[in-house]
């Protein structure tokens, strides 16, 4: 059995609707590729899981631009 997760960051969806414009600028200017994540970002990261890392266990993908760096 295998254990994996993603753990996005700032994602480009409705989850950022209330931010000021101020407030998603500045996000983004402290993320070092200077963008949010889409959607498709995380599937792909989840479709990489779930039919490419077939020795990956225990494992946790941060998808985050690297601001976690």
């Amino acid at each position: 059995m295998r254990v994996n997760a993603v753990a996005p960051g700032v994602v480009d969806s409705s989850w950022g609707i209330g931010w000021t414009e101020e407030h998603k600028t500045e996000s983004i200017e402290k993320t070092p590729l200077k963008r949010w994540a889409t959607p498709g970002d995380v599937a792909e990261s989840i479709l990489y899981l779930g039919f490419g890392a077939r020795m990956m266990t225990g494992q946790t993908i941060i998808i985050d631009g690297g601001i976690s760096l």
